[in-house]
């Protein structure tokens, strides 16, 4: 490991792994999709890839790395995916597996909200507007249920 680098944190990870997959299976990627279709990747990158991706795919382009690297514009994005199309990963990925990456990225966007929603209720208590930190604080606890 390179000296002063950092330890990337699990949804950071667990997307590229998604992506990954995704790169190598159509069927991953409709999978994804649909399993996130309300929510989006944490990482600004990481959800141009899998918009890109989906379009490419919509296309009905096959799984090909070097095909989607060409189909992308932004050099950025192209060297991203080429790193992430060298990750290692094996043929199949099992539902748990899929399971576990899409945990990670979600479970990080829920635990933003849950910090938005109590910063917010701690504004409504300085604002003295009782019912609505009261609100909040019930939908962090709503939140919190869901991880």
């Amino acid at each position: 490991m390179k000296q002063g680098s950092k330890l990337k944190p699990a949804y950071y990870n667990a997307e590229r792994m998604l992506i990954a997959h995704m790169l190598r299976d159509v069927r991953v990627a409709i999978e994804v999709q649909e399993k996130m279709k309300d929510f989006s990747f944490n990482v600004d990158l990481h959800q141009a890839i899998a918009t890109y991706l989906f379009a490419y795919y919509e296309e009905g382009n096959p799984p090909d790395l070097s095909g989607f690297i060409a189909f992308l514009e932004d050099a950025e994005l192209r060297n991203l995916v080429t790193e992430i199309g060298m990750i290692p990963i094996p043929d199949e990925i099992s539902e748990k597996e899929l399971q576990d990456y899409l945990n990670h990225v979600l479970k990080h966007q829920i635990m933003l909200k849950i910090k938005e929603k109590e910063e917010e209720s701690k504004r409504a208590e300085r604002e003295q507007d009782f019912e609505r930190a009261q609100r909040l604080a019930m939908e962090v606890l709503e939140l919190r249920k869901t991880l």
